[in-house]
């Protein structure tokens, strides 16, 4: 709750005050005003001069409030201007230079979910000019947190197929193990619908560990492909030999991660 004091600008310019003169009379009436320093016994005390705490407690002790006149007289504050009880903010905040009100909520599930449920109802709301919605908290980390991780797998797609580039002395054979990366998403769209997840930050972190591994079985299969082409086989025949021959240990390799990832996917006991 508080008091608003409307003044009446061109009554209040009859008496020759002004807005200004008006909040430097109510600040000292109620809050004081530092006007002089005495020494009593060899110690240096400020002297405050405002209302006694009687006549500053109700709105009529805002009304009685006395303000000098350019032209010598006194002019009571109810001649000019009219007091009013509202309500506000208890504190005002600031956001680079910007007046902000904060709208704290803790999210149970999805926090993608939920922002995009109150988007929707926020669309609804005509906002004043220069009024502006902004999404922050676990949301804006996560936005953060993404970014992140698009930045680091296109970081890591270039640094592997460098890398191979050079093992493999051939710009075509890092091509074609990378070109399994694309595939790698059919299965991660699947299992989020199955689940009824949505993408989040672990999710991420699940595809680039995912990008490692099909790079992983790529340079098994084409390593094997380019010894049997090597001796003397045909292309065709090199890749169906080194499917059958190289399946099992690819098998062997996935399977060992996807086991021991099983337990913290499913979210199985404590963290």
């Amino acid at each position: 709750p508080e008091f608003r004091i409307k003044v009446d600008r061109n009554r209040a310019a009859l008496f020759g005050i002004n807005v200004a003169v008006v909040g430097n009379a109510i600040k000292r009436a109620f809050s004081g005003e530092d006007v002089a320093n005495v020494i009593l016994k060899g110690e240096e005390i400020g002297v405050l001069v405002r209302l006694k705490e009687q006549d500053r407690v109700s709105s009529g002790d805002l009304e009685l409030i006395s303000i000098a006149s350019p032209f010598g007289s006194q002019v009571q504050l109810s001649n000019f201007a009219k007091i009013e009880k509202g309500y506000g903010p208890v504190t005002l905040e600031r956001e680079r230079q910007q007046r902000v009100v904060y709208v704290n909520a803790r999210v149970e599930g999805d926090v993608k979910g939920a922002v995009d449920a109150i988007k929707k109802e926020a669309d609804k709301l005509a906002l004043p000019a220069g009024f502006s919605i902004l999404y922050g908290g676990s949301w804006e980390d996560l936005q953060e947190t993404i970014k992140d991780l698009v930045l680091v797998m296109i970081l890591a797609i270039i640094l592997i197929y460098l890398i191979m580039s050079a093992l493999f002395e051939s710009f075509m054979d890092p091509f074609i193990i990378m070109f399994t990366l694309p595939m790698t998403f059919i299965g991660v769209v699947w299992m989020h619908i199955v689940t009824g997840n949505t993408f989040n930050a672990v999710s991420g972190i699940g595809v680039v560990m995912l990008a490692g591994i099909v790079v992983n079985n790529g340079i098994i299969l084409v390593d094997y492909t380019n010894l049997l082409r090597k001796r003397g086989y045909d292309l065709l025949d090199a890749v169906k030999l080194a499917g059958r021959t190289r399946l099992r240990p690819i098998l062997m390799t996935m399977l060992t991660t996807v086991l021991a990832l099983i337990p913290m996917a499913m979210a199985i006991g404590s963290g």
